[in-house]
């Protein structure tokens, strides 16, 4: 084995505490608010003594103290509606934790401004309703020849029309 590398037994116990499930969703009743749900695991015999931090864009880290049992495992529920739409990132430390690649998890916090979307069509009702039925979408229907690149949209979808020249905004076609 290479200088450095550590051995260790599959039989042999070692400390080890995880992030076990990780999710960052919108509170019902109530789409501007979202809420992140964190399991974290304490396999280890003895307790221990875990500081969790969730960070994304736009606020401060939300950093929590845990004191888990040997075998014990906590639910954690936090309000991260100050974080911008994006990558959250929730990270555990403990010491003496044997097993460092379940520290990490990643959630997916839906943007939370209004996007702006060109359905650019002859008629489709049923994907205009679906498109109208997407929490923060401001849908503008347009016929296809009165479709230009220049308008202010911040993506498009293209029924059965296709422009000329490559969109400069994300479309679906």
């Amino acid at each position: 084995a290479p200088k450095g590398v550590m051995t260790l037994s599959a039989f042999h116990p070692a400390d080890n505490v995880g992030i076990g499930a990780f999710d960052a969703r919108p509170v019902p009743g109530d789409s501007a608010r979202y809420q992140a749900f964190i399991e974290v695991l304490n396999a280890s015999a003895g307790a221990k003594r875990v500081k969790l931090r969730v960070a994304g864009v736009g606020a401060k880290p939300l950093v929590r103290t845990l004191q888990l049992a040997g075998r014990e495992r906590a639910l954690e529920a936090l309000d991260v509606s100050a974080f911008d739409g994006g990558v959250l990132r929730a990270s555990i430390e403990s010491p003496d934790d044997a097993f460092d690649l379940d520290n990490e998890a990643y959630a997916l916090l839906p943007m939370k401004r209004v996007v702006r979307v060109a359905l650019v069509t002859r008629g489709n009702a049923p994907l205009e309703r679906s498109l109208r039925l997407i929490p923060r979408v401001q849908l503008s229907v347009i016929v296809p020849e009165k479709f230009s690149a220049g308008q202010a949209f911040d993506a498009a979808v293209f029924d059965r029309f296709a422009p000329r020249q490559q969109p400069s905004l994300p479309s679906l076609l």
